[in-house]
């Protein structure tokens, strides 16, 4: 924890020492290391070799970057751009799509 606050705090942020906030942070090491890493000797990431086939890669990015979310069509109504700043906090389990954060 404290390389990701000295790192957060370098680019002007911090990250507050809540049970959330450890809760967001291991979560995002465990779903990146499930995407990016190797499992054993094989070619293959943790989450390609429990389906035993190459799956389509995941982009992610650093946690807490700012990142534009799309807004879902269920709040789509309410919002006044299709996109809203937010802090990108992991990739989804089992999806496609991504967590983020906008306060």
């Amino acid at each position: 924890m404290a390389t990701l606050r000295a790192t957060l705090r370098a680019n002007g942020h911090d990250l507050a020492m809540a049970n959330k906030a450890r809760v967001s942070a291991f979560a995002y090491v465990c779903m990146c290391n499930n995407a990016h890493s190797k499992f054993r000797d094989s070619h293959l990431s943790p989450r390609d070799w429990v389906v035993n086939r190459q799956l389509p890669p995941v982009e992610t990015s650093m946690f807490c970057a700012v990142t534009l979310a799309e807004i879902p069509d269920s709040l789509s109504k309410k919002a006044v751009a299709r996109f809203e700043r937010a802090c990108y906090l992991r990739p989804e389990f089992s999806s496609l799509g991504h967590v983020c954060f906008s306060p």
